[in-house]
């Protein structure tokens, strides 16, 4: 029997592939949305290699080899002023102009890095590459090159007009707005005209310009080897995988290559901490949960800011639990708990939880629909608004701007969510609606990396799409013959039509001079 044991855990073993997450993302959230995934992985007999700026909480299984790198934006002040415009920017089109601004840089940044720079020079062979190219790391493509291995990109949002076209996915400019716009998928006529030129600008400009960039730093970077263009390489994608459910998506038609697969940090649920477990079962009128996720802290709210939040906070019968990054809090209320680091998921599962005050970050609003908690939502940063407007137009919070904040209307839209059954029905519906689907998050994830490991990159899934043009893909050749053509047609003819009645009265003219 002990044999038989044996030989069945050496097969195991030797089905286990080689895995490759390089994910050096400087974004805390982004890298714990993928864990559960990466995890469950390595628990399943592959060999998991992770780069990263975050530790994997433990159990670390044994064959999860994890690496990690420093965040580049705490290195350099001129990477992080650039990012700050790209996240922060209310105009959408400064924004993507920085983002691609900050691409190269950042991404050299990375490349700089010691363990980084050891990869490059690494003689491993991997099966499969898990990276994040659409987030301004497209040169990081080359890894897949360089190990010859299929690729897997995630995204910790919904799809965005670039992925779409690097993966032969129709544009849907007319009907699902552009995560840097605040609007809803029942855009008016100029909001869908903005949305489709913002669009087309993001396309033809990444394909003309920002491409070729990112494809001389993968050169730089990948020296020694033949790769095909970056273009070519983003095309042979074999997979996507969204941190997002379909519940905080607009509703779209989407390739058989791309799913979502958001939820997979709700299912951690561990008992609280016992100080803090006594504190919120003793909350009669209950607990208002305020943070504002890991990238961004509450300490760095402006002044003027905090205060509002204070006072009002002081004046409600609820208590409230505050994510504060430091020891103390000048002028705290009495009803205030403050806490430099906070389990939010099983403080969203207590049943005393009324209302999660968040920045809207997509983790957040997957967790406060989970556990059937409304919310209000604060966005910092320029997709939070976009996040928190999908959710808004479903009944179950509500969105303020920092800028336009004031004591008054923070104080009637708290009494509102909290008084308003109407809030905690609709998100207790969404709840049932987001977890009624036939596996779980993680498992869909796991599902369909291993497929694509067993179907040598899953080209079967991939569409017929990607042989089109940018200008074919937009379909502007069909509307250049359906409506230009017929339009020049006309006016050629008019112009001969005029010329020739020109021609035939000069003849005329002549004629009668002749004769006279």
């Amino acid at each position: 029997m002990s044999k038989i044991m044996l030989l069945l855990f050496l097969i195991g073993i030797t089905n286990g592939y080689k895995i490759l997450a390089f994910l050096p993302v400087p974004s805390n959230s982004f890298i714990r949305g993928f864990h559960p995934l990466l995890q469950k992985l390595a628990n399943r007999g592959h060999f998991v290699t992770v780069y990263s700026i975050h530790p994997l909480e433990p159990p670390v299984p044994k064959n999860y080899n994890e690496v990690i790198v420093d965040n580049v934006f705490l290195n350099s002040e001129k990477l992080a002023s650039i990012l700050k415009t790209v996240t922060v920017s209310n105009n959408p089109w400064g924004s993507l102009q920085a983002q691609m601004v900050l691409g190269v840089p950042m991404s050299e940044a990375i490349f700089q890095l010691p363990q980084v720079q050891h990869l490059l020079a690494s003689e491993e062979n991997y099966d499969l590459v898990i990276t994040c190219p659409f987030l301004a790391m497209e040169s990081f493509m080359g890894f897949s090159s360089k190990f010859k291995a299929h690729t897997i990109s995630v995204y910790a949002n919904s799809p965005v007009p670039l992925h779409g076209y690097y993966s032969g996915d129709p544009p849907k400019y007319t009907y699902i707005p552009n995560l840097r716009f605040p609007y809803t998928n029942e855009m008016t006529l100029l909001e869908r005209l903005e949305n489709t030129l913002f669009g087309l600008y993001e396309t033809v400009w990444s394909e003309m310009f920002y491409i070729p960039q990112q494809e001389a730093l993968m050169h730089k970077y990948f020296t020694g080897l033949e790769h095909p263009p970056l273009s070519a390489m983003l095309r042979n994608i074999s997979f996507y995988m969204y941190d997002i459910t379909q519940t905080h998506s607009f509703i779209m038609p989407q390739l058989p290559n791309h799913i979502y697969i958001g939820g997979m940090t709700t299912i951690k649920h561990t008992s609280l901490p016992e100080d803090l477990q006594t504190w919120l079962d003793d909350s009669p009128y209950g607990v208002i949960f305020f943070s504002l996720g890991s990238n961004s802290k509450a300490t760095d709210l402006p002044k003027d800011t905090l205060q509002i939040i204070l006072n009002v906070f002081s004046k409600v019968q609820q208590k409230i639990l505050m994510k504060w990054e430091s020891d103390q809090l000048l002028d705290k209320p009495k009803n205030v708990k403050i806490s430099k680091w906070l389990p939010q998921t099983d403080i969203l599962a207590h049943s005393n939880c009324k209302l999660f005050i968040t920045h809207g970050g997509m983790h957040s609003l997957i967790e406060t629909v989970h556990f059937g908690v409304p919310f209000i939502g604060l966005p910092l940063f320029v997709d939070q608004e976009h996040n928190l407007m999908k959710l808004v137009e479903k009944g179950i919070g509500i969105y303020l701007r920092l800028e336009n904040l004031s004591e008054d209307t923070l104080r009637e839209n708290i009494r509102e969510v909290i008084t308003n059954r109407s809030f905690k029905e609709n998100t207790i519906k969404l709840s049932k609606i987001m977890q009624d689907l036939p596996s779980t998050s993680l498992e869909t994830a796991v599902f369909w990396t291993e497929y694509v490991l067993r179907h040598n990159g899953a080209s079967h899934l991939r569409s017929s799409g990607l042989q089109l043009l940018w200008y074919q893909h937009h379909m502007l050749d069909i509307y250049f013959i359906i409506f230009i053509l017929p339009i020049l047609t006309v006016v050629i003819l008019l112009y001969l039509i005029k010329k020739i009645v020109k021609i035939f009265k000069a003849k005329k003219i002549a004629k009668v001079n002749k004769f006279d």
